[in-house]
């Protein structure tokens, strides 16, 4: 019975090296599952500022065709002018388009950014968890040779 409280460090160390490694996967699939929502979401915003420029890209065709008529129905000839401003609705409806698509890429990149922080926590998570898990073996080794000590005696340990 003397060997008892060796079995019970022995457990214990095992114990806690096998919590501290599974601590570290449960942490990294969390981290992961956040990662991959964030590419989720980059990607959708990414498809709605395309769907955006879409949008108004239909807005400055029907604007310039409106614009188109105007001209031709007062009788205004699609020169000078009248093609001066034709062409800034124009320039204008382009540029709103490229700042539609420009602002959904910023957005997407904050959440591109967001899983590659998320997976780098998750294999930090891993390598924290087998740190502690060395730990836990060394201070149960260390345990477990200090009662084998109490037990048999310190001269069995120093003995050179």
């Amino acid at each position: 019975m003397a060997a008892a409280p060796l079995i019970f460090a022995a457990i214990s160390t095992v114990v806690s090296v096998v919590g501290a490694l599974r601590q570290g996967k449960s942490e990294q699939a969390s981290h992961n599952y956040n990662a991959d929502l964030a590419d989720r979401d980059a990607k959708i915003v990414r498809q709605q500022a395309i769907g955006e420029s879409e949008r108004i890209s239909r807005e400055n065709y029907l604007r310039r065709g409106k614009i188109i008529a105007a001209i031709g129905g007062a009788g205004i000839k699609q020169e000078g002018s009248a093609i001066d401003v034709l062409g800034d609705v124009v320039s204008q409806g382009e540029l709103d388009k490229q700042n539609a698509i420009y602002a959904g890429e910023l957005r997407s990149l904050g959440y591109t950014d967001t899983a590659y922080l998320e997976r780098r926590r998750g294999e930090e998570a891993v390598t924290a968890s087998r740190y502690k898990a060395g730990s836990a073996l060394l201070g149960g080794a260390t345990k477990g040779a200090s009662q084998y000590g109490a037990i048999y005696g310190e001269s069995k340990l120093t003995r050179t």
